[in-house]
């Protein structure tokens, strides 16, 4: 594979701060058409931090990077290592501090098992959509097989319980109890009631209020209860509010349609759980009037 004759490479050079940027700028005077910049890796071409603050000597480096691209209007793209310990967030792999990750436009993490063939980009960036793209290598080169977008890549990071809840209240119309009767009542497993309370609060106005799935909770003497229905897909002018714990919750749901309140009425699965009664009826019980449509929503 012949290079192309615009690839010039340099295989020594001075410190971020210590000429690096003028050896760069006095290329750029011979060669005024150079588009790119890539330097690999980033770490060899830092200095010492005298002061032991890793966040701002992250921040000074790709200050003075950002400057220098922005003054030649060229893109500098810097090869970086990872952290061998990875998490959920690729991004989160970086290894360094979040200043390297806030101080470029743009950043990609490549993950691949070792010896694979098959890998994922993903990238993220000011100006642009997130992607996940698997690739493969094939003849000194990678090869894009799938790309997913950031909807996709939202959709995938909602948990399976949260799936799995929407679809059982679409199917019951409505449901009353408590967490826990709601795991056992959805048959779901491995996971904690008061984590799908958490998750539920997350995921609700993102994902569960453009489906049409409404939730009210009220705390009893004796627990917290949860109220459930669907309304079909018709959330999408809720208006959203945050709740004591962070999350984003309706600020005042909807009352249950007519089919919901027949639902509420006459299917056992809109009963409270722990009373075997209709929940406006456990609801007057606890508190010794008609309940308000209006309740306390933070799950």
């Amino acid at each position: 594979m012949a290079l192309s004759p615009n690839v010039y490479f340099q295989t020594a050079c001075e410190g971020l701060g210590h000429g690096l940027e003028e050896q760069i700028e006095q290329f750029l005077a011979v060669r005024p058409d150079t588009g790119l910049v890539v330097i690999d890796t980033l770490q060899k071409v830092r200095t010492g931090d005298t002061n032991g603050n890793a966040y701002a000597c992250d921040y000074r480096d790709m200050s003075a990077l950002k400057s220098l691209a922005d003054r030649h209007n060229i893109g500098i793209l810097l090869v970086h290592h990872q952290r061998k310990d990875r998490t959920d967030n690729p991004f989160d792999d970086i290894s360094g501090s979040v200043a390297l990750m806030g101080g470029a436009d743009t950043s990609w993490v490549l993950r691949r098992r070792r010896m694979s063939l098959n890998a994922q980009l993903h990238v993220t960036g000011r100006d642009m959509e997130s992607r996940a793209l698997d690739l493969r290598w094939e003849d000194c080169r990678w090869e894009l097989e799938h790309g997913e977008t950031s909807e996709e890549l939202a959709r995938k990071a909602v948990p399976a319980c949260v799936w799995t809840v929407a679809d059982f209240v679409k199917r019951q119309k409505c449901w009353q109890g408590t967490a826990t009767e709601l795991l056992a009542a959805a048959g779901i497993a491995d996971v904690q009631p008061n984590q799908l309370t958490r998750k539920l609060v997350e995921f609700y106005p993102t994902d569960l209020a453009p489906l049409g799935i409404r939730c009210e909770s009220r705390r009893t003497a004796s627990a917290r209860q949860l109220r459930l229905w669907y309304d079909g897909d018709d959330a999408d002018d809720d208006k959203t509010g945050t709740s004591p714990d962070g999350g984003d919750t309706p600020e005042t749901p909807s009352a249950p349609s007519s089919s919901s309140r027949e639902a509420l009425r006459g299917n056992k699965h809109g009963l409270c759980v722990a009373t075997g009664q209709p929940f406006a009826a456990a609801a007057a019980a606890s508190t010794g009037s008609t309940p308000n449509p209006h309740v306390e929503v933070a799950l």
